[in-house]
Formats: structure tokens, sequence, C-alpha cells
């Protein structure tokens, strides 16, 4: 008898020690800085205020049994890093076809659903005053030569698809402004909130430049999840991905987007 209560008890202790399970996940990001998701030029991560994205899967902790670790990369190197499932997953991973074969994004009905989004952002081109190129949406006119674009960039892939010659050798969104203010590139392609966020900051330097619209693309911004941990972790995967949602729409996820969107305007 004594035996058996024993085992029931030992059964109790490795169901409740089971049960609290952390599962510690680790998450790679670029190590540039991409205003307002996460801030910084650095390897590390910019506490207290690392970012919109950051901040947001951060309060996963509270939610999940999860504990996050932070990584910073260049972007190339996280998509790398998780077709190699050497980081549980990267943000903000923006909808590709050939990135399929890296990781997983979250999908509904066999599509990749944008209500389970971190963020999402408008891309423009930018040119100087005065330029005489047009857009009206479809296609540019009085253009000839190259769009500057940031390396690794899905921005890239967007415009070709479009027929539009680009020049992907920039490693920075800074450095691609520079590049149009040197008259190097005609125009440039972007996060328009990410390029109006360091036009803000040097008003004087970036004052002939400006936004030309309609936007080119509205993206959405995911968590992608390296194949090794979906496999090993499918439920977890899909709470991560639904809290994700559930976060954004919250008070403190509007609380978020105050602290970093709206404070910049």
């Amino acid at each position: 008898m004594l035996k058996h209560i024993m085992k029931f008890i030992t059964l109790l202790i490795s169901c409740s020690v089971s049960a609290n399970e952390v599962t510690t996940i680790n998450l790679a990001f670029e190590d540039r800085d991409s205003f307002p998701n996460y801030l910084g030029n650095s390897s590390h991560v910019a506490w207290p205020n690392p970012g919109y994205a950051v901040e947001l899967l951060k309060q996963l902790e509270k939610s999940l049994p999860i504990k996050i670790k932070f990584v910073r990369q260049p972007w190339k190197r996280c998509l790398k890093s998780l077709q190699t499932n050497s980081v549980d997953g990267i943000f903000n991973a923006s909808f590709k076809q050939e990135r399929l074969a890296l990781g997983v994004y979250p999908f509904t009905d066999g599509k990749v659903d944008p209500e389970f989004r971190i963020a999402e952002s408008s891309h423009v081109f930018f040119s100087k005053k005065g330029s005489p190129i047009h857009w009206d949406g479809k296609q540019l006119d009085n253009f000839n030569g190259q769009v500057g674009v940031v390396m690794g960039y899905s921005t890239a892939a967007d415009l070709q698809q479009r027929g539009i010659d680009v020049r992907e050798s920039i490693n920075s969104p800074q450095q691609n402004l520079d590049l149009l203010l040197h008259n190097r590139v005609p125009i440039i392609a972007g996060s328009e909130v990410q390029y109006q966020n360091i036009m803000r900051r040097n008003p004087g330097k970036y004052a002939a430049v400006v936004a030309m619209r309609p936007a080119i693309t509205t993206k959405p911004y995911y968590l992608m999840l390296a194949y090794d941990f979906h496999a090993a972790h499918p439920k977890l995967s899909q709470k991560i991905w639904a809290e994700i949602k559930s976060i954004r729409v919250s008070e403190e996820g509007q609380r978020l987007r105050r602290k970093y969107y709206i404070a910049e305007q």
C-alpha cells in the first residue's frame, strides 16, 4: 500500500514540474535600427526602450510558460540562423514565398494570416524635391536608372517583380538616404515610418528629401519560427502567434504603440 502511495506522490510531483516547465526561446532580430520596431545599431538590445516589436514579444512571458532570449544579428544572418535552426525564431519578417524554405509563418486555411502580425508598415519611394519622377501607384514616369534599397530586405524583390531595376548594395536606411542625397540614385524605397524617423532626427540634412505617394505596398511583419522548434512545440507555437495578436490589440499593445509611434509623430 505504501509503495502505491509513494508512486502516486511521485507522479503528482512529476506532473506539477511538467506543468510549470518554462521553455526558453531564442529569438533573433536585426542589429540595425528599424524604428519603431527595434532601436539602436548594436549587437545588444537597447533596454529600457528596445522598440515596439521587442517589447510586444517580451509581454509573451507574462501569459505563456516561456522565457525569451533575444539575439541581434545582421538580417541575412538572422535568416540563415532560422534556416539552420540555430535560433527558434526571427522577427520582423515580411512574407516572401521563398522564405517558406527557411521557417514557419502563422497560417490559417493554407495562407499566411495577417491577423497574427506583430506590426505593419507602408513602403514608399523617396525622391529629392523638384525631381521630375512621378509615381501613380502602378508605374514610374520620367524614371531612368536604379532604385536604392537596403540589401536583404524584401523591398528589392517587390520592385523587381514590377520590372523596376534596383541597386541593392546598401547596409542601412540612412546610407540609402545618403545615396539619394548625393545623387548616386534618382530615388530610393523602403519603410515610410523608418525613413521618416531618420529624416525627423536630421531635419537639416534631409530637408530636400520627400516621400512619394501613394505607397508601393503595405506589409504585415511576423514572428517566423524555426522548423525544429515548430515541430517540437506545435501547440505552443500556435499559442505564441495567437497571443501576439491578443497583445497587439490589447490596452497594453496600444500603450506600446503610443510609446513608440505617436511620440515620434
